[in-house]
């Protein structure tokens, strides 16, 4: 696969929720890592691309959750032996991200991926 992505991710593992274009059914998932562009996220089920989605994710070290509208970019089956076990791995990009919700991101990245972020930096991207 192509990487195209613009923003650096950071590794999350939490818990997400998500409703599939605006049905009342709600589904669990956990993420993978997280950017101000969108996320990674395991599912149990496959998600068709471009399909919209509402999602409330939760950010280490902050009691309050982010919800943020988006829509599936790509999926990909996972090996059921993957720490996660959830069964498809899904590219979600966010549509309406706040930018107070986009800077908490960017304080958990600071305090706990400090080299990562400084990496991302100093190349230039």
């Amino acid at each position: 696969m192509e990487e195209r992505r613009r923003n650096i991710r950071w590794d999350i593992e939490k818990p997400v929720r998500f409703r599939v274009d605006d049905q009342i059914l709600e589904h669990k998932g956990v993420s993978k890592d997280i950017s101000a562009g969108g996320l990674c996220l395991y599912a149990k089920r496959e998600l068709t691309p471009q399909t919209p989605l509402d999602l409330e994710i939760e950010v280490p070290d902050d009691l309050k959750r982010i919800f943020v509208r988006g829509k599936v970019t790509w999926n990909q089956k996972v090996e059921a032996d993957t720490e996660t076990a959830q069964g498809i791995k899904t590219g979600v990009s966010f549509l309406d991200l706040k930018t107070q919700d986009a800077e908490r991101i960017f304080r958990y990245a600071f305090k706990h991926q400090h080299d990562k972020l400084m990496q991302h930096w100093w190349e230039g991207l």
